[in-house]
Parts: structure tokens; sequence; C-alpha cells
């Protein structure tokens, strides 16, 4: 039987930094987001638009889902040894975000979600499928709750 335990732990092999189970259900967080929306602080994120219903609730992705798996990565990827102070910048030094210092986080997100939900199929005779591409806005909201990830059908690992 695939449990939560199990899902965590193959989480961790893989990579990720945060694992958790969560029921599948509405993002009450996200009941302002069509006014957000239409206020323009999407700005040129159209995708989101494309997405809020989704966004939302999985269950519109994934009729009939009982729950989620929520994974979380740490951003932090400075490359300079621990316990060394980084050098002094100059003032007109560019500033670069850390999530864009290491490899593109789409691509490693994506290979270690695809390694999970493979090691799931191969451990559950639960239909599984990657959900649509759920950036920010449902990862903030959904942070709480855990974010969704993952979601199958049948029972709720335990």
């Amino acid at each position: 039987m695939l449990t939560s335990a199990h899902i965590k732990s193959e989480a961790a092999r893989v990579g990720f930094d945060l694992c958790g189970i969560a029921p599948a259900a509405a993002f009450p967080e996200l009941s302002r987001l069509e006014e957000w929306l239409a206020r323009g602080y999407a700005g040129e994120m159209r995708y989101l638009s494309r997405s809020a219903e989704t966004r939302a609730d999985i269950r519109h992705f994934l009729p009939g889902a009982r729950s989620v798996v929520v994974t979380g990565t740490l951003y932090y990827t400075d490359a300079g040894e621990p316990g060394l102070t980084p050098a002094p910048r100059p003032s007109d030094a560019v500033r670069v975000a850390r999530y864009a210092r290491g490899e593109d986080y789409h691509r490693v997100l994506a290979e270690r979600l695809e390694t999970l939900l493979a090691w799931m199929r191969t451990e559950s005779a639960r239909r599984s499928r990657p959900p649509p591409s759920l950036t920010s806005t449902t990862s903030r909201s959904g942070s709480t709750r855990r974010a969704p990830v993952w979601a199958g059908w049948g029972r709720t690992p335990a």
C-alpha cells in the first residue's frame, strides 16, 4: 500500500525539501482571484487568466480527486562556501534573484515531479497524472494547506 510516509520519503530522495498530503479542495484564499486579475495585477502573465478556475480548485482539472501531494523546494542556491561572507558588491552591480541563479527551476521541478510520479505509478494501482502549470498564485495560497502537485483517484494515502 502506498502511504503518506512512503510518498514523503521518496519525495525527499528525489530532491524535494518539503512534502505533504492534503485533501483535494477549493482554495478559499483564491476567491478574489478574478477580481485581482480584472485589476490587471497579473501584468503580462496572461496564463493566469486562462487557468484561474483550475487554480482555484484542483477538482476542476481532476474531477473526483480526493487528495493531493504537494512538494516544496528551497530556492537558496548561493554557490558560496558555508560560513564565508560574500565579497562586497560595487553599487552598480546587478542583483539576480536566488531562484534564477541555478538551473531553470521549471525544468528542475518538472524532472523531480516526473520522477516522483513514475515511482508512485509503480507503487500504486491508482490512476494519476501531473496537473497543469500551477505556479505562484496557487502555491503561495495553498502553502498553508499544501498546494496541489499530484492528485490521484481512489483511496486517500494513509
